[in-house]
């Protein structure tokens, strides 16, 4: 069965903007690129990790939508949206085109109409769809193929798949739609759709376990009593126009096309260009890799890249290779295990990375062993904020310079020459970027011990005052 993932482009943004908020991400420029960067290297797992047939991203488009019309207050309770983000958003698009991954936008409707539109004409042709947010309101989407894709909290734990096992077991509801119905009773407070006073989600998912749809809660109200049925009675249609609001439009005039949202070789000169102006060199060593990888292939075949599908193009375009992560499952078959389908992480962490780790909690446990210091910083922009240190002790293949990364207090994100390992960093995990692996070896603590500390800080402070290190 093929595999189409549709993104919620936004509700990334922001996730990505507001994760880094306490140390954005600059470049060059000063300009903060953290929800830039965090929504590719996004994009880019997914591609890797779950090799898609299809994708597309959705946007919400200009203006207002069918929404406002019907109650003008929806959403009139949020702030006005960061410059930072707006200035960011021209960004993505560039490199969704360069990337040549469909931007899927329809006047008068949200992402959410979209993707709802697309996710049902898709499921009916016999795709898997995957949607692409941590939005509550998604649920209702839920059908046989039909998930939602979302990282686990704390972003170290990979990813969690919800599907109607996961929605009934939460809510206790056969029927997804019925997530529909309490929202309608609970109110959805980041819409600014009103609840009825008295009812959170408990109450509401009894009420709706007990009576199905608003409608027919309604015609019941007479069985409740005391002021819950006061509340429900004196606010009856406001119920019924939360649950228009809330209702996740399924008939947007969008056609599902999958020839059209079929993967292809990205336009990598735009991409690099691009990457340049943000600072983003990991991503542009990537790229180079990846060609460099491809460069023995045969004059007049076509070259293994990330982006290529797996599955052969329509004829009439041009055809592809075999994908170059096909070692990955590609399996047919729904989630085996609850609200889990892949076991591969986010990140590549000391608990997935094969090695041999030795506690370091004193300097004389480093006697001998370093051969070379790397520190990180949270900005590309100032190495003022240094984030973390990394030691090497024994070279190896590709990248001799990074062994580990030791954490040097509380930090939100380590990164490398601008690459984030994690967004999601907590004070007692060290982690390991998939680009350096695989690791055999290494050295791994929290610098607790004042002596050791002090020997790397010098160390540090070595490299930002002359470029050397002397240890």
């Amino acid at each position: 069965m093929k595999k189409l993932f549709l993104i919620d482009a936004y509700a990334l943004i922001f996730r990505f903007y507001y994760a880094f908020i306490g140390r954005p991400m600059r470049n060059a420029e000063g300009m903060n690129t953290s929800a830039i960067f965090g929504f590719v290297k996004y994009i880019n797992d997914i591609i890797r990790r779950e090799q898609p047939d299809c994708l597309g991203v959705a946007f919400d488009p200009p203006g207002g939508n069918f929404r406002h019309d019907i109650y003008p207050e929806y959403k009139a309770n949020r702030s006005e949206t960061p410059e930072e983000i707006i200035a960011s958003v021209p960004y993505i698009k560039r490199i969704l085109e360069a990337m040549r991954i469909p931007i899927l936008e329809v006047a008068g409707f949200e992402a959410d109409d979209v993707i709802g539109t697309l996710s049902r004409e898709a499921a009916e042709q016999d795709f898997r769809v995957y949607m692409v947010t941590p939005d509550k309101d998604y649920g209702q989407l839920i059908r046989p193929e039909v998930y939602i894709y979302k990282q686990r909290k704390g972003g170290s734990d990979g990813v969690e798949i919800i599907g109607c096992d996961q929605i009934h077991e939460h809510y206790g509801i056969d029927d997804p739609k019925r997530v529909i119905d309490i929202l309608a009773l609970w109110g959805d407070a980041s819409d600014n759709i009103p609840g009825v006073p008295g009812i959170g989600e408990k109450s509401a998912i009894k009420l709706v376990c007990q009576y199905g749809p608003v409608e027919q809660l309604l015609e019941n109200i007479d069985k409740l009593s005391g002021k819950q049925r006061e509340n429900i009675a004196a606010h009856s249609d406001q119920i019924l126009l939360a649950k228009r609001l809330a209702t996740i439009e399924q008939h947007v005039p969008i056609a599902f096309e999958p020839e059209k949202l079929v993967l292809e070789v990205p336009d990598k000169p735009q991409l690099i260009e691009i990457y340049k102006e943000l600072g983003f060199r990991s991503f542009i060593r990537e790229l180079q890799q990846e060609s460099a990888e491809n460069s023995g292939v045969a004059p007049g075949s076509t070259t293994p890249d990330l982006f290529s599908p797996h599955a052969e193009k329509p004829s009439g375009k041009q055809q592809t290779a075999p994908d170059l992560f096909s070692s990955f499952e590609t399996g047919t078959q729904p989630p085996a295990e609850q609200g889990t389908l892949f076991s591969t992480p986010m990140f590549d962490t000391v608990e997935t990375l094969p090695h041999t780790y030795q506690t370091v909690e004193t300097l004389a446990d480093l006697e001998g062993k370093i051969i070379g210091v790397s520190t990180g910083s949270t900005s590309m922009a100032s190495l003022e904020e240094a984030a973390g240190v990394s030691l090497t002790f024994e070279e190896f293949a590709t990248y001799p310079e990074i062994k580990l990364a030791l954490t040097v207090g509380t930090i939100d994100a380590f990164c490398v020459d601008g690459s984030i390992l994690s967004s999601y960093l907590d004070d007692d995990t060290v982690l390991l970027s998939e680009r350096f692996a695989p690791q055999q070896y290494g050295v791994a603590t929290k610098l607790d011990n004042t002596e050791l500390a002090e020997y790397v800080d010098g160390l540090i402070t070595m490299w930002l005052e002359d470029g050397t290190i002397d240890g």
